[in-house]
């Protein structure tokens, strides 16, 4: 699924909870709308995001953030 793997993560329930929060903070849905180039995305997911985004996978066509751990996914397309 992932062509780059970051890192592997393992989280808490609690870790979780603040991942979904910093999703919804980062207003993914705005960034989707402005049609922007897949690195300039990374790039400013790693800005706004850092401690989150390491622990994630980068998927070249699309930010595939999920948690190993769980069968849970959060998806956001930077194209």
């Amino acid at each position: 699924m992932c062509s780059h793997v970051i890192s592997i993560c393992t989280f808490t329930l609690r870790e979780l909870l603040q991942v979904i929060d910093g999703l919804l903070e980062f207003h993914l849905e705005e960034m989707t709308r402005m049609s922007l180039d897949v690195h300039w995305c990374s790039k400013r997911i790693k800005v706004h995001m850092v401690a989150i985004f390491e622990r994630f996978c980068y998927a070249s066509k699309s930010y595939e953030l999920y948690c190993a751990s769980y069968p849970l996914s959060f998806v956001a397309t930077c194209v």
